[in-house]
């Protein structure tokens, strides 16, 4: 097996580094997800069933991680010691690792995590004998939702809907203090021009705007 074109890869997506399977498996296989269906049953007609997606595909080989290289079935120099495989590979089944799984022969080019993983060491030598299964894996994307928006809350009013405050109540007359202004009160009450102000009150404050005195009493 020394020009090997049936390779097996895999990607630990996480650090981007790309492991070589060194031992071909004589058999893999890959399975398609069943379909999953809900059955419903309609009156007059019977049971219909409604597609709702299908499993997971999965990938499964049995081989085993050489003590030392070979070049009769070795398919790289750059191998691990078996107990270095087992533990890199048991890291990845532990924690759920992303992983892209390559085989080009089989068509084979998915990101997966591996479910099962079984070593067992054998021989003088203490090859590392294993079975394995890799599952695809799925993102789920979280949707935010705003329930308000969907159950609607009937109690919280919009502005729209809000009745409009009332109007503050402007008194009848503003008795003068010190430091005021015949514009300062004109403002303060949202009387405009302030001249309105003054011609309601000239009688009081005579003929100088400017002049009035603290105890006037104006009329707004």
């Amino acid at each position: 097996m020394k020009d090997v074109k049936v390779s097996i890869c895999i990607k630990e997506i996480s650090t981007g580094t790309y492991y070589k399977v060194p031992v071909l498996p004589p058999t893999i296989e890959y399975s398609f997800g069943d379909a999953q269906k809900e059955s419903v049953t309609i009156i007059n007609l019977g049971t219909v069933d409604f597609h709702s997606g299908n499993d997971l595909d999965s990938f499964a080989w049995s081989s085993f991680f050489p003590a030392r290289y070979d070049v009769g079935y070795c398919t790289t120099k750059k191998i691990k010691t078996p107990i270095e495989y087992r533990d890199l590979l048991e890291s990845w089944k532990s924690t759920g690792a992303s992983l892209q799984v390559i085989c080009p022969a089989a068509g084979v080019n998915k990101t997966m995590s591996l479910y099962s993983f079984k070593p067992v060491f054998r021989g003088p030598e203490m090859d590392c004998y294993y079975s394995l299964e890799f599952r695809e894996k799925r993102t789920v994307k979280p949707v935010k939702v705003d329930l308000g928006a969907i159950m609607g809350d009937r109690n919280k009013k919009t502005p729209e809907s809000r009745s409009k405050a009332p109007d503050k109540e402007k008194p009848g007359t503003y008795t003068v203090i010190s430091g005021d202004t015949i514009t300062k009160i004109a403002k303060t009450y949202s009387i405009t021009p302030w001249t309105d102000l003054y011609t309601k009150n000239k009688k009081v404050i005579g003929s100088d705007p400017s002049d009035i005195k603290p105890g006037q009493v104006l009329a707004l």
